[in-house]
């Protein structure tokens, strides 16, 4: 079980997911990042909340997006806010 010993604890919610640390940096700044989608959606917006399978994005009106279907959020660039 040597090789799959992380994976097994991570999947029994014993370990942070990596990227939540960076989410709720952002949440709690209140910055402005851009979401890129798989089916090609931008949503620029703040995070509100997120949780282990969703995060919602206030961009005016709050979308909940599935992980899954987030090809790649783009960070804030300085100074914008």
């Amino acid at each position: 079980m040597g090789a799959h010993k992380g994976r097994a604890t991570l999947n029994k919610g014993k370990a942070q997911p990596a990227q939540d640390p960076r989410l709720a940096k952002w949440r709690d700044e209140g910055a402005i990042l851009t979401v890129f989608l798989t089916n090609g959606t931008r949503l620029e917006g703040k995070i509100v909340a997120f949780d282990p399978q969703t995060i919602l994005v206030d961009s005016g009106e709050q979308s909940l997006v599935y992980k899954t279907m987030i090809l790649t959020i783009s960070p804030p660039r300085k100074g914008a806010r």
